[in-house]
């Protein structure tokens, strides 16, 4: 082995032995991780007939996550559509009788006009137009009733379309879907249960972006403001820490008293802001791990 070999190789080694030193320096925040979490509920009530998912599935926003039985929802809706079939049936039968209608007040216009040029002639008497007159109104006041019973059709198809409408949206209801991306954590419901409207079913998280609630004292906050990037830590085997880099995205505005389970930078400190960091998630970060957080100085 060469000397730039035998160089090279002490520096990779002496890499290796660093990364996997024990953490010797001190965080500047303690605190432990969370994720947006989800919990499903269903917005009707029925036997769930499909539950398609178990704890650890990985869903999109929008998956169908299972069906509640929809077959009296389905039954109601034929019969919603048949009452609307046979109420244009109707509305066909009173056009048909408005057309007779309108042929004959056309009819008697066409008579009034031939007998008031034979009125004229004195070629009939004025009893007979008078008399055409008058059917020429009746015909045109039968004509006029149907506006109201129009209205009355058209009242009845709106409130069968809605009841069409309202129907279609139970039913959607009934198809449970994930309300985001995410992963299942827990799941509470089987094929088969009976449930009702806004029982939690599951539990899921975005386990992609990871979110560390770390708490800080108030001599600190003037070295962290919204945006900045720190050094988020978590322990593994060996004493060693793997590191990430987050974003520190919230901080709270009131302090309050450290909590038991979380350590500070100074033990003495009694009350402490929190800090939540947004740290991508390779896998090795879960919910309620301990972690730390380190500022980065400019």
């Amino acid at each position: 082995m060469n000397l730039m070999n035998k160089k090279l190789l002490l520096m990779v080694l002496g890499g290796l032995l660093l990364s996997c030193q024990p953490h010797s320096g001190e965080a500047d925040g303690y605190g432990h991780f969370e994720a947006d979490d989800y919990l499903i509920a269903s917005e009707t009530g029925g036997r769930l007939i499909s539950w398609i998912i178990k704890a650890g599935d990985s869903v999109l926003s929008g998956d169908t996550l299972g069906v509640c039985d929809t077959a009296l929802l389905h039954l109601q809706k034929v019969q919603a559509e048949v009452k609307k079939k046979g109420i244009i049936i109707k509305r066909q039968l009173l056009q048909a009788e408005e057309r007779v209608i309108q042929i004959q007040i056309d009819n008697l216009k066409q008579e009034i006009n031939r007998f008031n040029a034979l009125l004229h002639d004195k070629a009939v008497g004025r009893k007979t137009v008078d008399d055409l007159f008058h059917e020429l109104k009746v015909a045109q006041a039968r004509k006029d009733a149907f506006i109201p019973k129009y209205a009355g059709i058209r009242q009845e198809l709106n409130a069968v379309d809605v009841q069409v409408k309202l129907l279609d949206e139970q039913m959607h209801q009934c198809f449970i879907l994930a309300p985001a991306k995410g992963t299942i954590i827990e799941n509470y419901a089987h094929p088969g249960d009976w449930i009702v409207p806004g029982k939690f079913l599951a539990r899921m998280a975005d386990l992609d972006q990871m979110t560390l609630k770390a708490y800080l004292s108030e001599d600190q906050l003037g070295d962290v403001k919204l945006g900045d990037r720190v050094t988020v830590c978590i322990d593994r085997s060996g004493g060693s820490l793997n590191e990430y880099s987050g974003i520190v995205f919230w901080i709270a505005d009131e302090a309050e008293f450290t909590p038991k389970v979380i350590q500070t930078r100074k033990e003495r400190v009694n009350l402490v802001y929190a800090v939540k960091v947004r740290v991508m998630n390779d896998g090795r970060i879960k919910i309620g791990m301990p972690g730390e957080m380190t500022l980065i100085q400019p």
